[in-house]
């Protein structure tokens, strides 16, 4: 079966969950889990997501974060090949580590404090420790102040986002909500059990890259809700059946190139830039077709389609040149 293309909500809270192949417990000790963690906060520099929180359970890690502009790949990549090799060498195995890639479970920030506390009662719910602050394997030790935070984790935002202050009062506040959560079952929403369907509506119903088409996959009380997901902050603009011709001005005139460079065979930096904003403002924000915009430019549907797929690498630019082009090209 093809795997389902990841959904990109830059500012959302995103649970990543993943588990060791065979279910096998491969973070048994403190020295392993150390091994991890390491490797993790390695990894963090590669793109510019924010770690909130994670648990690291025996045959399986939960890690809360807050989504960038870059894709999941840029950092859990590099994570997971570091983690792997550690973890191999630790017990002189060869062979897979992860049982595939990790799983992801969008939320609205909002849900920052919920997910924090279901990931920090993991060791709670499997009998391990009887309170989270008993765990020295989890990211909550450090956000309620009885250890010092890793480098990485940004103990300040995630209480913030969970809806407590990092003062000694808000700290002791969120150790209790975490407590009063200990009792909660598995959540089917929280491990994203519940989210096929929504996906499925999303997309049909948005029909943009699945990299920019949402903002949330589920309202925070638990139901799934797909009209919450196209009432969500991501606004779908009209189609525009302007002139294309000035599509490609507004982002000649944005990079400072001329018109003939940009539809030259040139793959210089600027030009190769100039094309994926046109591609990613015409398809995304503009809604013309992928063959049109393609066209316009002289390239293959399938070039396009490879500069789609880096579409968040111009996100911000390429809503600024929509607006642009929609607000002056039709004069």
């Amino acid at each position: 079966m093809p795997r389902t293309a990841r959904l990109h909500a830059p500012g959302s809270v995103v649970h990543v969950i993943s588990r060791f192949v065979n279910r096998e417990f491969l973070l048994a000790g403190p020295r392993e889990r150390r091994l991890y963690l390491s490797a993790l906060l390695a990894s963090l520099p590669h793109a510019d997501w924010t770690l909130l929180g994670y648990a690291l359970m025996s045959s399986h890690v939960h890690l809360v974060m807050l989504a960038g502009t870059a894709r999941l790949a840029e950092w859990t990549i590099p994570l997971n090949t570091a983690a792997a090799l550690r973890l191999n060498g630790r017990h002189d195995r060869l062979g897979p580590v992860f049982a595939d890639r990790p799983h992801t479970v969008h939320l609205a920030a909002s849900g920052a404090g919920r997910v924090l506390a279901y990931v920090h009662n993991n060791p709670v719910r499997a009998g391990v420790v009887a309170d989270a602050a008993s765990s020295a394997w989890t990211s909550h030790r450090a956000l309620v102040g009885l250890d010092a935070a890793p480098s990485g984790l940004d103990s300040v935002a995630a209480l913030r986002l969970a809806g407590f202050d990092s003062t000694a009062g808000g700290r002791r506040a969120f150790d209790a909500m975490v407590r009063a959560r200990s009792g909660d079952r598995r959540d089917p929403l929280l491990v994203g059990e519940t989210q096929t369907a929504a996906r499925r509506s999303v997309r049909a119903a948005i029909a943009l890259p699945i990299e920019l088409s949402a903002s949330t996959l589920e309202d925070i009380d638990g139901v799934a809700r797909t009209e919450l997901l196209l009432a969500s902050p991501l606004r779908v603009e009209p189609r525009w059946d302007g002139p294309i011709e000035r599509l490609l001005d507004a982002v000649c005139n944005h990079v400072g190139i001329e018109r003939h460079d940009l539809l030259s065979r040139g793959r210089g930096t600027a030009v190769r830039h100039a094309r994926r904003l046109v591609i990613v403002a015409g398809f995304v924000h503009l809604r013309r077709s992928r063959n049109e915009i393609a066209a316009a430019l002289g390239i293959a549907g399938p070039s396009a389609s490879e500069h789609l797929a880096r579409a968040s690498d111009v996100a911000a630019e390429a809503r600024d040149v929509a607006a642009a082009t929609r607000r002056d090209g039709g004069r």
